[in-house]
């Protein structure tokens, strides 16, 4: 069987273009795997700075109520009202105790 040279131009434009298809296809799979990388990457800088924060925010408010009474009145007035759950509560058994030795 002959084929006729447009046929076989035509075959291997067709091929061609199936292996930049394919080619395209792992770069696109390579990029998205990059890409969640990056991601998680970011995600776990951003948790530790956010621990960090939390860490030094929370240094300077226990230095803050350990040397100014007012200030840890109203800090424990403030605690007071935002702590709903029990288990949160439980964390700072000496709240109603500072309270009531303000009042």
């Amino acid at each position: 069987m002959k084929f006729h040279p447009d046929e076989l131009n035509a075959a291997a434009k067709i091929r061609n273009l199936e292996e930049r298809k394919n080619k395209i296809t792992q770069q696109k799979a390579e990029l998205e795997r990059k890409e969640a990388l990056l991601t998680a990457v970011l995600s776990k800088r951003n948790r530790k700075q956010d621990t960090a924060r939390k860490i030094l925010l929370g240094s300077y408010v226990l230095k803050l109520i350990n040397t100014d009474s007012n200030e840890r009145y109203r800090l424990y007035i403030g605690l007071n009202k935002y702590l709903q759950k029990e288990r949160d509560r439980a964390l700072f058994p000496e709240l109603e105790l500072e309270i009531s030795n303000f009042v």
